[in-house]
């Protein structure tokens, strides 16, 4: 069990450089023919610019670069899955601080999610 997280964040990061400040969400499973969405709601009083990325644990996913997010609003991305089987993926947010939003990844087909903490 040890040695399987130890690869698994051995490949996380080897996959996305992440700095201290980064927001990043559970894993989240999903199937070959199913897609992930990462939504990043602003709940400060003002405007927000930050950077969200939805990533396939092995490379791929979606991205995009949030500019002037409006108090209570959400910027989103998704990620198909690259097809194979099962898929792992994340959120990662960049640009912010976790006081500041509030991630969440979300399967669209299962609607099983996860929140960042």
């Amino acid at each position: 069990m040890r040695i399987g997280i130890l690869i698994l964040v051995g490949v996380l990061a080897y996959a996305v450089p992440a700095t201290a400040s980064d927001v990043i969400t559970p894993l989240v499973e999903y199937a070959s023919n199913q897609v992930v969405q990462c939504d990043v709601l602003n709940v400060t009083s003002k405007p927000l610019d930050f950077h969200v990325r939805a990533m396939v644990v092995g490379g791929g996913g979606g991205e995009s670069e949030c500019i002037d997010v409006a108090p209570g609003d959400v910027c989103s991305t998704n990620a198909a899955s690259p097809g194979g089987g099962k898929n792992l993926a994340y959120c990662q947010v960049s640009g912010t601080t976790i006081k500041k939003i509030r991630a969440t990844l979300r399967n669209l087909d299962t609607g099983e999610r996860v929140d960042a903490r």
